[in-house]
Order: C-alpha cells, then structure tokens, then sequence
C-alpha cells in the first residue's frame, strides 16, 4: 500500500488523465486506432484563453471555439487582448486507446512491465474511446505525418488511404513551449477492436460536441463503452 504525500502525488502526475480527450505525459507512448478516417476528421479555428483552476493557484489555457465560424458575435475576436484574438486551427479524431507505455512505474504495481522499441515501459491498461484533439504541428508536421501513413494504406478499398486499418503509437516528449508530439506507425500484427466495442461506435458523440464545447448534455464515450471495458481483458502487449 503506498504512503505519503508525495508518493500520492508523483502517482497522480504519471496516471492517464480522466478525460474524454487522450492526454500523455513527455515519454508516454499511447497505443491506439483511429475510428475517425482521414477525410471524416473535424476541424476547426480556436482561441487560446488563459484561465485559472477553482482554488485559483494554477493557471492553464483553454481552447475556445471562435464563434464567427457560427456567423455569431465572438467575444475573443472583440478583445483589446491581441493574444486573445489570435486563433489556431485544432484537428479531431475519435480514436481506440488500447493502453498507455509509462516511464515509471505507477505507486500501486498495477501496470504491467514490459520491453518496447529497447526500453523498459509499464503498460496502463485502457481500453476506451477518446478524442484526439491536435494541432497541425510545427510547420505542419503533424497534419503531414497522418496524411503521409493514410496515403501509406491506401488499398482498393481506400484508394484515397486511411488510417483506420493501422496501429499507431502517440507520443509526446518535452513540456511547456518545448512539447513535440508525434504519431508513428506500430509494427507488428494489427489487433482488432472487439465487436461489442465496434457495435458502440455508432452511439458516440459528434466531433462537434467537443469542438463547440456542447459534450456536457450526452453521455461521454467512456459511459457509451463501460460495457465493453469489462468484457476486453486480453488485448495487447
């Protein structure tokens, strides 16, 4: 049984995010499959605002749907800030997460150890739907990587490419104004979504839920697939 403050606390920075979105820390590598293809990805422009947590020692920035996409009046384009004018384009993709590659070992030895690409990784157990928020990436790096792996698959059934009969690792390295994320494609044997997962699929929330901030009244995926989560207990690794 772990003690301590600060055990509690270095286990709560290294555990995945309760989150509808996909978040990884610098070194985690998520392993995952696009539900969303290619040309289904959503898309749009975003303002970037400073807010506080509720105790008000923290602050982290917000993307803020700008509302001129919706031909509405938009308080962050009217602001006397300009960096609150200012929009950036975020991408969105529903993906599978099968699991999570940490660095260090979570405080309760419950992740599994194992060896990936000639380093030691603990492995998170996940098995869930997410969105894949993202940007472009510096000069579009991130935008070309996923054009250039669906190009890659492309088959007689995807002329066009796609990205949905793959597996794909997410990772993220550095912090702050020096965070790099990057998708690579995952050797080795595709795995299958489960049926019941698949037969879900259809109930998950629209892209735009996430993107106009509206997910609050339907249920999450994590609540679409809790079914499912119970039934999968041999994917992976």
């Amino acid at each position: 049984m772990p003690t301590g403050f600060d055990s509690m606390e270095r286990d709560s920075k290294n555990r995945s995010f309760d989150s509808p979105y996909l978040r990884v820390r610098a070194g985690d590598i998520a392993v995952i499959r696009f539900i969303t293809d290619i040309n289904d990805m959503e898309w749009g422009y975003f303002h970037e605002v400073k807010t506080r947590n509720r105790l008000g020692d923290r602050e982290f920035t917000d993307d803020v749907w700008c509302k001129m996409q919706d031909e509405e009046r938009c308080e962050c384009c009217e602001s006397t800030d300009p960096k609150a004018r200012k929009v950036k384009v975020r991408m969105f993709f529903n993906i599978f997460v099968f699991g999570i590659l940490h660095k260090e070992q979570d405080q309760d030895g419950k992740w599994q150890q194992v060896n990936y690409a000639g380093s030691r990784y603990w492995y998170e157990k996940m098995e869930q739907f997410k969105v894949l928020k993202t940007g472009p990436g510096s000069q579009g790096n991130i935008r070309e990587k996923i054009k250039a792996w669906a190009k890659r698959a492309a088959n007689a059934d995807f002329p066009d490419g796609t990205l949905i009969n793959k597996m794909y690792d997410w990772t993220r390295q550095g912090s702050g104004l020096d965070t790099i994320y990057d998708l690579i494609l995952r050797d080795g044997a595709v795995k299958e979504i489960p049926q019941a997962a698949k037969d879900m699929i259809p109930t998950l929330l629209p892209l735009s839920a996430y993107m106009k901030g509206e997910k609050e009244e339907a249920a999450t995926p994590e609540e679409t697939v809790e079914a499912v989560t119970k039934q999968v207990d041999d994917l992976f690794l």
